[in-house]
């Protein structure tokens, strides 16, 4: 049986050989056991069983395209825990994010196969996995200031990050995000690990982790679904989350808030305390806008003083976002830094051009133009200038 296994080319038939190799050792090892087994026999038994595993690993592997030389070493090394491991850090995982559509290797299942080939529990490599991947690192920032001003399913085709250390915990979340879609990821224990994680009061457990493990859970579960593991509303469960993103910013900027003290503060108290430690970094100049939008707070000045040092830290993209946020209040239209900060927004494209202009260029000067119509108060504006940098 060796002798037939070592001599057919690989494929299927050298896979269903291999079986048959230890097929036949499995009866010689039985029929020995009562008169006891020679270390040959024994040898011969592990010899099959490992070169049955290495041929089934390799066939799985060419059936879900993952013919990486690093992935065959690791099978013919005897490696399979190292080789679910580094599968699971297939490029494939970020790149299927970005994309709508594409052919890409099924790591799941791959996944799946090789450890039900070796014996090993799938389940708990995807727990060690997540115990490594769902922390975000503690040197990081507080987590995107966009997270409240969208909805709270994990966006995987937005992914963007500042500092490479942020990039590595957006994929780490995304790989997340993946590991838990196998099949029936619902029965694996997938969500009852986040949940443990989402709404854990353990102090050892971070805002930021628990964030990233509400944030997984939105993406890998219904919310009918949701709803009924949790016994709480989806708006509760939103609520709680969002309380979670505020807390995180503010440790971020080193604010000693817990949750329950957030929840009980004077919101126009908490932005004048965010206001006054940390108006001079982007980070609190941006907490303190989603802040007063987030809790109706619309006072002139705050909003005045707001616009004016964004428009000192050369906020344009956010300056865009927050001066459309302001087009249904008309209260704050006639400030001076409303219409200072619409200019800004309108000639800044135009003055970064440097001839001939590039296409993106063009395009974030065409898309200044179409500003111009969902400006409230653009008779006021200073069109003469924009023309003339036109």
């Amino acid at each position: 049986s060796h002798w037939v296994v070592n001599r057919l080319p690989k494929g299927k038939d050298k896979v269903l050989a291999s079986v048959g190799a230890e097929t036949v050792v499995k009866s010689w090892f039985t029929k020995m056991e009562d008169s006891g087994v020679s270390d040959t026999v024994r040898t011969g038994l592990e010899i099959s069983r490992k070169t049955r595993r290495q041929l089934e690993s390799e066939e799985v592997l060419h059936k879900y395209g993952l013919t990486g030389q690093k992935y065959l070493d690791l099978v013919y090394h005897d490696k399979p825990l190292e080789l679910l491991l580094l599968l699971y850090e297939d490029p494939s995982i970020e790149t299927r994010t970005r994309a709508a559509a594409g052919n890409f290797p099924d790591i799941n299942s791959a996944a799946a196969s090789i450890a039900s080939i070796h014996e090993i529990n799938i389940t708990r490599v995807k727990h060690e996995l997540m115990d490594k991947w769902l922390p975000a690192n503690v040197s990081g920032g507080g987590g995107d200031h966009d997270d409240t001003m969208t909805d709270f399913t994990l966006n995987l085709n937005t992914l963007k990050s500042e500092t490479q250390e942020d990039n590595v915990d957006n994929v780490n979340l995304i790989r997340c995000v993946y590991l838990l879609q196998a099949g029936e990821g619902q029965d694996d224990g997938g969500v009852q690990y986040l949940l443990k994680f989402g709404f854990s009061s353990d102090q050892a457990v971070s805002t930021q982790h628990k964030l990233r493990a509400l944030k997984s859970l939105f993406s890998v579960c219904s919310d009918g679904r949701l709803e009924e593991v949790t016994g709480r509303k989806v708006e509760n469960i939103k609520q709680y989350m969002k309380s979670l993103v505020y807390l995180s910013r503010l440790e971020s900027l080193n604010l000693p808030y817990t949750l329950a003290s957030l929840e009980a503060v004077s919101k126009t108290s908490l932005v004048e305390s965010v206001w006054r430690v940390a108006k001079a970094s982007v980070e609190g100049v941006l907490l303190v806008r989603d802040l007063c939008s987030e809790y109706e707070i619309w006072g002139p000045g705050m909003w005045a003083a707001l616009l004016d040092r964004m428009m000192a830290l050369a906020l344009v993209s956010e300056l865009t976002s927050t001066l459309l946020l302001l087009n249904s209040r008309p209260q704050l239209w006639n400030s001076p830094q409303f219409l200072k900060a619409w200019n800004l927004v309108l000639h800044t494209p135009f003055r970064s051009v440097v001839p001939p202009a590039n296409r993106d260029q063009r395009t974030q000067c065409h898309d200044a133009f179409k500003l111009i119509n969902f400006c409230p108060t653009a008779t006021d504006l200073d069109l003469k200038t924009l023309g003339e940098l036109k």
